[in-house]
């Protein structure tokens, strides 16, 4: 059962060890019925180890806007003085006698769950034993299921028809060498239209899957109740689906906003690019280029070519679109850190609810200067969390900004004009 923390947070590790259970078994009289509880092949249960962990690290997300999501993960510490989570301990209660194996195997499914959240769901990848005399730790790693799709590949060739991103995602997950269970995704129509390009046998099935999301600048992740989720291009997002807001202590805590420990802030030229390239496979080039910016920092360039793009106006559309968002440096927040310890339920459940790609606004005021205040929109890059018995961290890394659109009201001198940010529908 979930254990409670010692500030009042609950939280649940679950892992499928052991072997199977409910499995169909002729003439017995429980198993044996059809339509009853027997499945065939049975079925692995998750089991209850929160007793057991001593720390918990997680982390999901991506670098920066500009990359791919990576596969997000898991690092349990798990206390092994008994030698049960021992894969070589057949005296283990997770040793399968039947089979004569261990059920502490690699691919048997991970849940962490916070405050009644799942904030990761993912498949052993690694089991790490370590002895100090007669004291033992079990150092379990886990990923999600980008491990997997990284794992698979095409096996024939085939040429798909031009169609929307969505169209084509579903595809490369409908086919028979990938199979990925309807249950488990989670994919959006999308936006631009892709070539009828040949897929050739090998193909890496996440490549090919995150070329889509690169075409489409859409969003290609397991988010954290272990779904594959691909989201519909990115660009702007209404007020009402902005999922948290963050201030610092400075600033009043109400009802769904939440404070932050720490905050970063960065002005660079890690993202500076002033001439944007892009090009479909096989199509021309557009070039976007700003004097102003080329002329103040020198030439920096993005190039985006090969794109699975059906149409050239995609393209060039996304050549401008890329260059205004990153021609000029720009003073922005980087990262936020949060102590849970001290926060109510409600800011515990908010934080642990949010999601890869979500839009937050953060607040910041400054006790000198001017502005003294600053409010800004990110979306959500990478989360972490760091649980022991006396602490939970979590740090919430932001992409760029997304424009939020906000309603138009008539007569309001900030809302009755339309423009970019205010709209009728």
């Amino acid at each position: 059962m979930a254990t409670t923390l010692a500030w009042g947070e609950t939280a649940l590790v679950t892992m499928t060890l052991g072997f199977l259970v409910n499995q169909f078994t002729l003439d017995d009289a429980i198993y044996g019925q059809l339509d009853g509880v027997g499945v065939l092949d049975g079925n692995l249960e998750g089991i209850d180890v929160t007793e057991y962990v001593k720390s918990v690290q997680l982390r999901r997300g991506r670098s920066s806007s500009l990359d791919n999501f990576e596969a997000g993960s898991a690092t349990i510490v798990l206390n092994n003085n008994d030698r049960r989570f021992d894969p070589i301990n057949d005296a283990s209660p997770y040793w399968d006698v039947s089979t004569n194996e261990t059920g502490v195997q690699p691919r048997r499914q991970v849940t962490v769950s916070l405050a009644d959240e799942l904030v990761f769901v993912g498949s052993i990848t690694t089991i790490n034993i370590a002895y100090n005399q007669d004291l033992s730790d079990a150092i379990i790693g886990a990923s999600d299921d980008f491990v997997l799709l990284a794992n698979q590949s095409v096996t024939t060739t085939f040429t798909p028809p031009v169609e929307v991103s969505g169209t084509r995602i579903t595809s490369i997950l409908d086919l028979p060498e990938i199979d990925f269970p309807t249950d488990q995704r989670n994919i959006a129509t999308g936006g631009k239209d892709l070539q009828a390009l040949a897929i050739d046998a090998g193909t890496n099935a996440l490549q090919y899957m995150q070329a889509c999301a690169t075409a489409d600048q859409a969003l290609l992740f397991v988010s954290r109740d272990g779904t594959l989720t691909y989201t519909d291009p990115v660009s702007t997002i209404w007020y009402y689906d902005v999922a948290a807001d963050f201030v610092d202590a400075n600033e009043p805590i109400t009802a769904g906003v939440v404070p932050y420990t720490g905050i970063n802030t960065i002005t660079d030229q890690t993202f500076l690019y002033n001439k944007v390239v892009v090009a479909k496979e096989g199509g021309t080039e557009y070039i976007s280029n700003d004097a102003a910016s080329q002329a103040s920092y020198g030439i920096s360039t993005l190039t985006l070519t090969g794109l699975l793009l059906e149409n050239d106006t995609d393209a060039d559309a996304l050549s401008t679109q890329l260059l205004d968002a990153y021609k000029e440096p720009v003073y922005r927040f980087d990262d936020m850190q949060f102590v849970v310890n001290g926060m109510g339920s409600n800011s515990r459940t908010t934080l642990n609810q949010l999601e890869l790609g979500d839009g937050i606004k953060i607040v910041r005021t400054f006790a000198t200067g001017s502005p003294l205040t600053v409010e800004r929109y990110y979306q959500v890059d990478r989360l972490q969390h760091t649980i022991t018995p006396s602490q939970h961290q979590v740090t919430v890394g932001l992409g760029d900004l997304k424009t939020v659109i906000y309603a138009f009201i008539l007569d309001d001198t900030t809302f009755g004009t339309l423009d970019s940010t205010n709209a009728l529908t």
